[in-house]
Order: structure tokens, then C-alpha cells, then sequence
């Protein structure tokens, strides 16, 4: 019973630390599985048509008769894919479809897991800031029309946004750690260990539970806020869609919770550590007669 215990509990926390190292190398790179991993989909291809409709409402006559298809990138991707610096403020073109990750954002100009247009340059300050984005990404004589047009909620409070998903990140990388270090104690099949394993899977599931609520109750709003938008009159052209990077991360929360009954079980009835006595020597025999 202890081993079976054991065995189940490790085994649904090496299912759990699997799925978290997909869930953390979601868009870190161009690469075929990172870039088809992600926990939040942005599609901007009805954006044009958005711009398009407010000029026509603006007072500056320029606006009005402009190209919007001209808004997006017209960078080809090929082998050699550029990688944006850090607050770097290119201004060369909206992309149809970015991909956010836990620490990182990947887009294309094609469908959603299409080769890469650039990734951002990965950082220890992951946040999710689509309104920042897409204004740094815009031709600049468009930038204006394109704020104007981005709905004043949710979607483009970027503090808010960026605040959240960072801490979501954390909680989500200590979680992480924690239940690895939990899975590789519970290795050494001792009582000790399995309380310690037990402690670290509980640790581990809360940090998980709290940043994956904290994702997907963020990502929730900000659907609302911008798939239910209206320029003029108009769609606002932007779509927000949940990644299957964030369904990895629940799957992963829950085969912790599995992890930590029976865990605790075989904490309860595991092995002692033996303790190995060495027997006395021989008692000397006496020759003498």
C-alpha cells in the first residue's frame, strides 16, 4: 500500500512537471514547439477595416483617404528571424496575430503558430500589455487614430495588465520549482522524505492555483474588452483567444492536487530510516589451561 501510494503520487507529479516545461517555453523562441504554445492569442486582422472606419469620422482629411492595409508589417519572414530588443520602438507595422507565453511574445503575419515575424527578447519581468504592443508596432502617423480607436477599459490599462500577469508568472515559477523538488525528494521512498514531498506538492499547488486564476480571470477581461469593441460603429477588428498553453497550466494544477493525498498517505506509512547497529566483537577465549 505505502508503494503504491508513493508510486501514484510521484507519478502524477512528473505528469504535472511534464506539462509545466511546455507551459514554460510557450513563445520563448521561433522555434517548431515553443511557437505552438501559447496562453493568449491576439488576431488583429479586422484592424484596417476599424482604422478605416474611424478616419472617416476624424477631423484630419489625410486619415480619411489613407491605405490602412499599409498599418500592417510588410517584413518577410524567412530563416533568419528578427528578434526585438528590449523597449525597443520599431514602428514598422502591426502584425496579424501575436502570441503571448509566460515570459515571452512571438508574431506573425500569417495564421496563429505560422512562422515567426520576431520574438520579443525574453526578460525576468514577463507581463501581458497588448495596448503597448500594438501602439509600438504602428506606423506612427497612425498611432494617434489607433489610440483613439483602442477601447479606455481593461484591454489598454497596461499597468493593471502588466502587474498581474507578472505576479501570475512568479507564482507560477515557484510553483513550478516546488513541485520538481517535491517529485525528486519523493524519490528517496523514506518518511522524511515523503512529508517533505507532501509539504512542497501542497506549496506547489497553491502557487500554481493562484497564477493560473490570476491568468485566466485577466485574460477573461480582456476578451470582453476588446472582442465586444466598437469604433463608429464598426468592429473594433481585434480578437482574443485563450492559448492551450493556459489549459497545459490547469491540467498541471490539478495533477498536483492528485499528487498530495497520496503522498501524504505514504508519509504516514513509508520506511523508516534504518538505523544499522554493528555487533560487538567476539569475546576473546583464553588458550591458557
Amino acid at each position: 500500500m505505502p508503494n503504491f501510494c508513493a508510486g501514484l503520487g510521484l507519478t502524477f507529479s512528473f505528469a504535472a512537471v511534464i506539462l509545466l516545461v511546455f507551459a514554460q517555453i510557450s513563445q520563448i523562441n521561433s522555434d517548431l514547439i515553443p511557437r505552438h504554445l501559447r496562453l493568449v492569442h491576439i488576431d488583429t486582422s479586422g484592424l484596417a477595416t476599424a482604422l478605416s472606419s474611424a478616419a472617416k469620422a476624424s477631423p484630419v482629411p489625410d486619415l480619411a483617404n489613407a491605405n490602412y492595409s499599409d498599418i500592417f508589417s510588410s517584413q518577410v519572414v524567412g530563416d533568419g528571424y528578427f528578434v526585438k530588443k528590449t523597449d525597443e520602438t520599431l514602428a514598422t507595422g502591426v502584425r496579424k496575430s501575436y502570441e503571448w507565453g509566460l515570459w515571452s511574445y512571438c508574431t506573425t503575419n500569417g495564421d496563429e503558430g505560422d512562422a515567426r515575424s520576431y520574438c520579443y527578447t525574453r526578460s525576468i519581468h514577463p507581463s501581458f500589455q497588448p495596448a503597448k504592443v500594438l501602439l509600438e508596432d504602428i506606423p506612427a502617423q497612425y498611432s494617434a487614430l489607433l489610440k483613439d480607436t483602442l477601447p479606455e477599459n481593461v484591454f489598454t490599462a497596461d499597468n493593471y495588465l502588466g502587474t498581474y500577469t507578472q505576479a501570475a508568472t512568479y507564482c507560477t515559477m515557484v510553483g513550478s520549482l516546488a513541485l520538481a523538488l517535491a517529485a525528486l525528494i519523493g524519490l528517496f521512498a523514506r518518511k522524511g522524505a515523503f512529508v517533505l514531498s507532501s509539504l512542497l506538492s501542497i506549496v506547489a499547488f497553491l502557487a500554481l492555483a493562484v497564477g493560473t486564476i490570476i491568468y485566466q480571470v485577466i485574460f477573461a477581461r480582456a476578451r470582453v474588452a476588446i472582442n465586444d469593441a466598437t469604433t463608429a460603429g464598426t468592429d473594433v477588428g481585434i480578437t482574443l483567444d485563450y492559448g492551450n498553453a493556459l489549459w497545459i497550466l490547469w491540467a498541471a494544477t490539478v495533477l498536483t492536487l492528485f499528487s498530495i493525498l497520496p503522498l501524504s498517505i505514504a508519509c504516514c506509512t513509508g520506511r523508516k530510516d534504518v538505523v544499522v547497529v554493528a555487533p560487538p566483537p567476539p569475546a576473546m577465549v583464553s588458550t591458557r589451561r
